[in-house]
């Protein structure tokens, strides 16, 4: 991971002219098609930090948690600890930038300025502009990093970078107020002076280029007299809508009166709160939905650690909030709108005949659980809204507010499509509470917990008495751990244990937060359990009541029923590809065939969105974010085994054994029963031998030659008779977007990868390359294209958590390629003329071992210390924001490049 240790400052300039910089639209805030503002802030300065910080200072794992998206998270500044935090053993506090409303209030929350401003409040005893942060790194670089400078000098000072400790910098004066002792510097923070005298290329951009002299003078001018922000004037017109009228017309809708309205309004927000509204009425704006204590004028935003926690008003109010901060790619996903979408949700949920107003509550708070708060609303109407928009509702899993998750991640395959049961086939649909005569087993999110026995209070009693609130009892716990072990003391593993010990007295624990998290983690479990036989034995009720012992193809969505898509619903079939820290979900068949396939009944993507989602703490502690992991991991083999079912009985066994294997089985024998090739239960007692397994019955018999317990053939025959009957996408549209010379290129890609196979017979290639390459070919004919080529790693399973790397399985790694950018952390920029594809596709085939893969990208990709680098990322943005086969910008962002080509 590339990332930065000082302070994170990772501030990425050009080395093209400042009008350059705002040559594409992406990199302006407010509205990606008007002019951009006069104000010399919006047009000159925050252009350049869009451009070349927002690539690692976006969103909310930027390192050190500075957020360059716009002027308020320059000024809100730092903070040494990190969200993601292995050692995070108690929950934080979320600091989310919409958790403060002043830079008091951030100050109070432990962020540190880095840069000195002019707007008169006093930030500690030094005021010379060129003693900040900023100045000084960006000054830094600039007197040392031309391009071509020595990127192996850096090499240690990029190995020391710990995700948990990521060692940010500070000024002296920060150091003497803030992190004087042990106890207050338990994040490790240093002495910016000290750090660059030790590494004298560790300015920033760090270990990237340097800015060019018209960039340079600009930045240092604007830091120099003050570091002044945008004009009141121009933050009005860039809040403003550019057609409020139309904002009204969506607003009114989310704000009728009636109970029915309301509950539609809190269910479409909860699922969508996260997403980026376009109005295609309306180009080149996006808008996010908040909940408001206004209905119409300035936005009171109602804040909240999670979406459906209390608003403390008696009547909430659902409002546009127009987006006016620079977007990375990472956690931007658009949920597109129109009148015709408005009126079909008026129709699916207002008009629901199954709906009356007399059976709808007050809105209730009170529950974590959405099966109970949002039970008045048909679970048909609710199945329909969540498959309708299912790539968006995923996309809130993968790019949300988390935006990176990369532990998180391995709980998916690297690729896998998502199909869905219709409601009239979906027994959670047909009997919302699975005839458990409540809905508890349901929940995901984790409930208050009190010590209730004897056993509980003397627990707590043990733990509390064991944490102590001593920071010595970090020394005493190493003693106690050599005296048990009887072990020679160790540096590392004394300054480990050391540091563990300082976090769990830094977190304030207590016992009943320990074993409330504990709770959680073993109640999910058992909650899982109780789900499947409950599912598994209304599934056969419902099919007995329809005369036959199986699901078919026809139980299948096709996306019909949405009269917003004429066409088809799209999100009939989902496609997700995985990249390492993130995950990208797009329509129908694109990237090959997948390594696993989910089919979702209407309770396993609910619960799936909600523990993932709308409960989950960014800021939570490890326990929180283990339950979330392994709810996530039994819901998607929840789903793997509905797809399954699909398959012939004699053939289901050998793809189960396929999507999970080595210890992931072991795993899945003992504590997840496949209902669909063992039978599961009477829906009381779990008993494998209670039934025989749902038989598929309307499958064409399967073509030979197949061998037996081929499980990649097995894959291959669902694929090839459900493509049949879901196909969102015209292949033969998509072949008319481009002209024979690309289609001809693409043949070439397909015929060194296995992209149309299910194969265990891996491009023996793939796992030495990058997982992420944008590739950029210009062509004879005087086009330029856009691809991405993308690894997909193997694994034997993804249900045994910490383990990715010893689940790794390269005999199926593939190499896929798309149109456009799919990944949003590139790992390479590869730029070839038509006439060198021959040779590049050659020697990417003939890379056999690491060191031959380190060869082609010292021959191919574009070197972090090229300067060729900002020339060529800004072209990527420039594409980026014209549409073209790939490519649509709507959907696009600013890269990330905290993993460009690994040291």
């Amino acid at each position: 991971m590339v990332r930065s240790l000082l302070a994170g400052f990772v501030f990425f300039f050009s080395l093209s002219s400042v009008a350059s910089v705002g040559e594409s639209p992406l990199y302006h805030v407010g509205n990606r098609q008007a002019a951009p503002s006069t104000d010399h802030y919006l047009s000159k300065v925050q252009p350049i930090l869009s451009a070349r910080c927002v690539a690692c200072h976006g969103c909310y794992e930027a390192p050190c948690q500075l957020n360059l998206e716009n002027y308020e998270g320059l000024r809100r500044g730092y903070n040494a600890s990190p969200i993601f935090s292995g050692l995070r053993f108690g929950n934080g506090k979320p600091t989310r930038p919409i958790d403060a409303q002043s830079i008091a209030e951030w100050r109070n929350k432990g962020f540190h300025p880095v840069i000195y401003s002019s707007d008169g409040v006093v930030e500690g005893e030094k005021e010379d502009p060129k003693s900040s942060l900023f100045y000084r790194l960006v000054d830094q670089s600039s007197k040392n990093n031309a391009p071509g400078f020595d990127i192996r000098a850096l090499d240690d000072l990029q190995k020391k970078y710990d995700e948990a400790k990521p060692q940010c910098v500070a000024t002296q004066d920060q150091m003497n107020r803030s992190f004087s002792t042990k106890a207050s510097n338990l994040w490790g923070m240093r002495y910016v002076g000290d750090v660059l005298h030790e590494n004298p290329l560790a300015g920033m951009p760090f270990a990237l280029p340097r800015l060019d002299e018209d960039q340079d003078k600009l930045l240092k001018d604007w830091t120099a007299a003050g570091a002044k922000g945008p004009e009141a004037a121009a933050i009005a017109a860039l809040n403003q809508p550019a057609q409020p009228a139309l904002v009204a017309e969506w607003e009114a809708f989310f704000n009728g009166d009636s109970t029915k309205e309301r509950q539609m309004a809190r269910y479409i927000y909860e699922h969508v709160f996260t997403a980026h509204l376009f109005i295609e009425e309306n180009p080149g704006e996006f808008f996010e939905l908040v909940r408001s204590r206004t209905l119409s004028g300035a936005i009171d935003q109602i804040v909240t650690e999670l979406p459906y926690h209390d608003p403390g008003v008696a009547r909430v109010y659902y409002r546009l909030k127009k987006i006016t901060r620079a977007i990375p790619a990472k956690n931007h996903f658009a949920l597109r709108i129109n009148r015709a979408r408005m009126a079909h949700w008026k129709d699916l949920f207002l008009n629901a005949p199954e709906w009356k107003d007399a059976k709808v509550p007050a809105p209730d708070y009170s529950s974590p659980n959405p099966f109970q708060f949002f039970a008045s609303i048909p679970a048909r109407v609710r199945s329909r809204f969540l498959m309708e928009n299912s790539r968006i509702i995923v996309a809130g899993m993968t790019q949300g507010s988390v935006c990176v998750g990369s532990t998180a991640t391995y709980a998916i395959a690297d690729h896998f499509w998502g199909w869905f049961l219709k409601p009239e086939s979906d027994p959670s649909v047909q009997t919302p509470d699975l005839g458990l005569g409540h809905i508890g087993t349901l929940q995901t999110a984790p409930v208050t917990w009190a010590p209730a026995t004897a056993l509980d209070r003397l627990a707590v009693a043990r733990i509390n008495a064991l944490l102590g609130s001593d920071v010595d009892k970090a020394r005493k716990i190493v003693a106690e751990y050599h005296r048990l072990f009887k072990v020679e003391s160790d540096k590392h593993t004394d300054e480990t244990l050391q540091e563990i010990a300082l976090r769990m007295v830094e977190s304030k624990l207590t016992g009943v937060d320990i074993m409330g998290a504990l709770n959680h983690y073993y109640r999910t479990a058992k909650a899982n359990h109780q789900y499947q036989r409950a599912f598994e034995f209304n599934l056969r009720k419902m099919l007995k009541a329809k005369g036959r012992n199986s699901l078919a193809l026809a139980d299948l969505w096709t996306g019909d029923g949405d009269s917003s898509s004429p066409q088809g619903n799209p999100n009939a079939w989902i496609n997700i590809t995985r990249h390492g820290r993130s995950a990208t979900v797009q329509y129908g068949e694109a990237g090959g065939v997948p390594q696993s396939i989910w089919v979702m009944s209407y309770s396993n993507f609910e619960r799936l969105y909600y523990n993932l989602v709308a409960s989950y703490k960014e800021w939570g502690s490890a326990l929180h974010k283990m339950a979330t992991w392994r709810h996530m991991s039994y819901v998607r083999l929840e789903g793997e085994d509905l797809a399954i079912s699909f398959l012939p009985l004699e053939y289901r066994a050998e793809v189960r054994a396929r999507f999970t294997r080595g210890l992931g089985m072991l795993k899945s024998v003992l504590h997840f029963p496949q209902w669909s090739t063992v039978g599961m239960s009477d829906g009381k007692h779990y008993n494998p031998l209670y039934h025989t397994p749902l038989y598929s019955w309307d499958l064409p018999p399967r073509p030979s030659p197949y061998k037996y317990k081929d499980a990649d053939s097995s894959i291959e025959y669902l694929i090839g008779a459900t493509t049949q009957l879901i196909r969102p996408l015209s292949k033969a549209t998509l072949e008319n977007e481009v002209g024979p010379e690309r289609l001809a290129f693409e043949k070439k890609l397909e015929a060194i990868s296995h992209r149309k196979e299910v194969t265990n017979k891996a491009d023996r290639f793939a796992q030495f390359l990058p997982q992420v390459t944008y590739l950029k070919v210009e062509a004879a004919n005087g086009e330029t294209w856009a691809y991405s080529l993308n690894v997909d790693r193997g694994y034997k399973a993804h249900n045994v958590m910490l383990a990715e790397d010893k689940n790794r399985d390269p005999q199926y790694d593939q190499m896929t390629y798309y149109r456009g950018f799919v990944g949003n952390y590139p790992n390479a920029f590869v730029s070839i003329k038509e006439a060198q594809i021959d040779q590049f596709l050659k020697d990417t085939e003939e890379v056999t071992n690491q060191q031959y893969g380190n060869a082609w990208l010292r021959n191919w990709a574009i070197s972090r210390n090229s300067d060729k680098f900002w020339p060529h990322f800004d072209w990527v943005h420039a594409y980026k924001a014209t549409k073209s086969p790939g490519v649509d910008p709507v959907d696009q962002g600013i890269a990330d490049l905290s993993q460009y080509e690994l040291f």
